[in-house]
């Protein structure tokens, strides 16, 4: 009598794009998986510039490491391996380029996994590279979408490609702020609850690739069908989670730090020069009281956002933290006020919550802050305007209130 043959091992495939708002929730999720399933293997693959901060002292730009939750990093090259700078690189081009070189490089994982008797049997990825359900199809391999934003961006986005573009459009860029669009499955919505993806109608528009990058996702899941894992809880949205019954979707989270089971969460991609003057200034502060707002990694936000975003945080009353890139930098050395310098222009702000008080300015690393004893660190996304004037704080996480960017680089 034969033995049966033993169930093939599981092989979970993450895959994301190299913005740290991707990276950080997508390894987080990779390290839980691998905590609670410790006879799977679990693998996280991100583009070569990405895996390179995780992993500055690598000898070559692609060899594999393995993280202090025991998951295995291969990177893929999306053609831009020294990474993307927006003030170099032309935008309109980076989707072709990083999705056809994203397609030949990511199989190329696959199948060299596969060679090495490890053969991946799950591939989940994030919102931002639609392709990769085609490359899992053609390997045989089922595809679930990660989807890091809140469940109730995921149903406006759905039904905006989905007959509702023009309501939508219309009401994120009314003039009355008390407007409101109905969609199926969630309730009434004014402007400033809005993704400001929606608002755009030309061609022209600066941040029009990201609206086409956002189309041809919900394409590709139209197509594909995969389940959507999304980036919250039952709790926070019961009715979000089910607005969209032509998708199979499942919360399986918060995926925030800190997170005890997932070791790999602590890795910072933005390297601080100085933190000390950060930390001493955390430690004034008690526990859960400050704000950390991060967004505009990649696209710099006006200084009418920046005004805006400013009166709103001064009118909470609480400190906080922000991280924001300096505009018109592109990516270069910057002066800040005062004649600092700022490394990778990028700007931190500490205010003690008062409207006179003195502000600091330098360089913080985005993932010590929500992590550390005095920062609050729930999230809120997509907000068009500076919607999360403290009145988002304290319930939606395990430290309380943070502002995040919505995903894109933007806020």
């Amino acid at each position: 009598m034969e033995n049966p043959t033993p169930p093939q091992q599981q092989h979970f495939l993450f895959v994301t794009n190299s913005m740290q708002g991707h990276i950080n929730p997508t390894r987080r999720l990779a390290g839980r998986v691998m905590a609670s399933n410790p006879d799977a293997r679990v693998t996280f693959c991100t583009a070569i510039s990405g895996h390179r901060r995780i992993f500055p002292s690598l000898a070559s730009r692609d060899e594999e490491a393995v993280d202090a939750a025991g998951v295995l990093h291969a990177p893929y090259s999306d053609g831009f391996d020294d990474g993307f700078n927006p003030a170099v690189h032309d935008a309109g081009k980076y989707r072709a380029r990083a999705s056809a070189a994203g397609r030949e490089t990511l199989s190329a994982v696959v199948a060299r996994l596969a060679a090495l008797g490890r053969p991946v049997t799950c591939m989940v990825y994030t919102f931002l590279v639609p392709w990769v359900p085609d490359v899992a199809r053609a390997h045989g391999v089922p595809a679930a979408l990660f989807w890091i934003q809140p469940a109730a961006v995921l149903a406006v986005y759905y039904h905006y490609f989905h007959g509702h573009d023009a309501a939508l459009a219309a009401c994120a860029n009314g003039l009355d702020p008390d407007a409101r669009v109905t969609l199926p499955g969630l309730p009434p919505l004014k402007p400033d609850a809005l993704p400001s993806v929606v608002s755009i109608t030309s061609p022209e528009h600066r941040h029009h690739v990201v609206l086409d990058m956002v189309r041809e996702l919900f394409l590709s899941l139209d197509e594909h069908k995969p389940r959507v894992l999304v980036n919250t809880l039952d709790a926070l949205e019961p009715d979000a989670l089910r607005a969209v019954p032509q998708l199979e979707v499942d919360a399986v989270g918060p995926v925030v730090p800190p997170d005890d089971v997932s070791p790999s969460s602590r890795a910072d991609l933005i390297h601080c020069h100085d933190a000390k003057p950060y930390m001493e200034w955390l430690e004034t502060k008690p526990a859960r009281t400050v704000v950390y707002v991060s967004f505009g990694s990649i696209l710099p936000i006006s200084k009418r956002q920046e005004e805006e975003m400013r009166k709103g945080l001064e009118a909470t009353g609480r400190p906080y933290l922000w991280v924001a890139r300096k505009a018109g930098s592109g990516g270069a050395r910057a002066v800040a006020p005062g004649g600092g310098v700022l490394r990778d222009a990028l700007r931190v702000e500490l205010d003690a919550g008062e409207r006179d008080a003195g502000r600091a300015y330098g360089v913080r690393a985005a993932v010590d802050g929500p992590a550390y004893g005095g920062v609050a660190g729930g999230r809120v996304h997509g907000r068009r305007r500076a919607h999360a004037r403290g009145r988002r704080g304290g319930g939606g996480a395990r430290r309380g209130a943070a502002v995040r960017g919505d995903g894109h680089g933007r806020r």
